[in-house]
């Protein structure tokens, strides 16, 4: 979680894409300053170490400076006439003190991202909400542009990666407040209405998802054509938001769209195919199940020639036996045992647990997810005893695990009733991942009555 925060802060202030005016194959990059000019350091109670805030300077009777990205040929950006505050574009004698600011920035974020790490979240939360009082009365005297709206944004990435919905549900409403009066010609926004458009799915807002990612879309047309494979990103987000709200016509047709861009300018051997051949098979292998048996076999065909695709882009760049190929060999399987082809299916995820067996210890929880498929793929080939023990197996490596979890569960001193809803939580997101039938919900279930049977006082689900 905290590799992923890492990287979507560094993608919200400190990189923006611009499209090269040199030639063709080149990336320009552009940095992000967040407004700033000195260190402040806050005192908290509960928090051993010193605390660095996003600050914003103090001005009595004159304007400030403050930097963001622009497009190196633009000019002056917005002001804010409700405040004593100004942003424009600093000039090149200032990059200086610009680099200064960088670096506090990235200390802020460093520290975050090492709290989160070590578990220590009464810390991290100290340090967020040091830095949101300090956007937040900025905000209410009247600065509303898009440096308050990237501080808030990196913000809400810290609190998704802590888990805090309710943090973030709050600092969702402020910041749409703010780039709804924003315009569109403002750089960063459209990298913070993808990161709002992804938040929003996680909070199952879908249909603000949705208009987030099409609003950051038609930001990124205007900048960088409609063929740019900088739209993947967005393209990508929205497809996914589609498929969850049960749009698969429109999510099949945006995969559709993302795939001939990165086909023209990438070409049709690149590794960024992987992610939306894959995603659009899976989600054509789902549709094929609930639809007429001849429409069914054709998505279904379609849906597996992309998986296989994948597979073979994987392949390619990063060998035969790299734990990445493992998702892909499971979800071909998957396709193979759809159609009743079984020996194909075994033989995969044979390949995908050997595989695995090589980088990660034999009792990883992650082996279970191929090594379940295997069983029941074993047991529709009628050869019952490898696939009981298979099964069993599958059973004692997840009794271990989730008997380790529940052991740090009981030390952090949550009472029972809370465990339980945790329970049901993870049962609740199986089912929506796997199906309500699913042998990886029998599974955790069956895990729950081993326990009640071997004495432990584990409440059923």
């Amino acid at each position: 979680m905290a590799a992923v925060f890492s990287s979507l802060i560094s993608a919200a202030l400190r990189t923006n894409p611009v499209y090269p005016k040199a030639g063709p194959g080149s990336l320009q990059l552009q940095k992000v300053f967040v407004p700033s000019c000195a260190q402040i350091i806050v005192p908290f109670p509960k928090c051993s170490r010193k605390l660095y805030m996003v600050p914003f300077n103090r001005f009595s009777g004159r304007r400030g400076l403050r930097s963001f990205a622009v497009d190196s040929s633009l000019g002056v950006a917005g002001k804010h006439p409700e405040s004593n505050v100004s942003s424009c574009v600093l000039g090149p004698n200032n990059f200086q003190r610009s680099s200064e600011l960088e670096g506090q920035l990235q200390e802020l974020f460093d520290e975050v991202k090492t709290m989160i790490k070590l578990g220590k979240k009464d810390d991290a939360v100290d340090l967020l909400q040091a830095n949101y009082e300090a956007v937040k009365e900025q905000v209410e005297s009247g600065a509303r542009g898009i440096e308050e709206a990237a501080v808030l944004d990196v913000i809400a990435l810290g609190y998704m990666a802590l888990g805090d919905l309710r943090t973030v549900r709050t600092l969702m409403d402020v910041l749409h407040e703010i780039v709804t009066e924003l315009k569109d010609d403002e750089m960063l926004l459209d990298s913070i209405l993808m990161h709002m458009g992804s938040i929003h799915a996680k909070l199952e807002k879908f249909e603000l998802s949705i208009s987030f990612y099409r609003r950051s879309l038609q930001i990124m047309e205007t900048k960088y054509g409609s063929k740019s494979s900088f739209l993947s990103a967005p393209l990508l987000g929205m497809a996914k938001v589609l498929d969850t709200n049960g749009r698969a016509t429109e999510a099949i047709e945006t995969y559709q769209r993302v795939i001939k861009i990165l086909e023209s300018v990438r070409g049709g051997e690149s590794e960024e195919l992987i992610l939306p051949l894959c995603s659009m098979g899976n989600l054509l292998m789902h549709e094929g199940k609930t639809l007429d048996a001849e429409y069914s076999f054709n998505r279904a065909q379609e849906g597996r020639m992309l998986l296989e695709e994948c597979l073979l882009i994987s392949e390619r760049f990063k060998g035969k036996e790299h734990p990445s190929l493992v998702p892909h060999l499971v979800n071909l399987a998957t396709s193979y045992s759809r159609s009743k082809n079984f020996a194909e299916a075994e033989r995969l995820l044979r390949i995908s647990l050997q595989i695995l067996m090589k980088t990660v210890p034999p009792d990883d929880p992650s082996i279970t997810f191929p090594m379940l498929n295997l069983a029941v793929t074993l047991y529709n080939l009628h050869r019952d005893e490898e696939a009981e023990k298979l099964a069993l197996d599958v059973l004692s490596i997840r009794e271990r695990h989730l008997e380790r979890n529940l052991y740090q569960l009981t030390r952090l001193e949550k009472d029972e009733s809370e465990l339980v809803e945790l329970l049901k939580r993870v049962l609740k997101i199986q089912e929506k991942a796997f199906g309500h039938d699913s042998e990886e919900n029998f599974n955790l279930e069956a895990v729950n009555k081993v326990r009640r049977a071997r004495g432990h006082e584990q409440p059923s689900l």
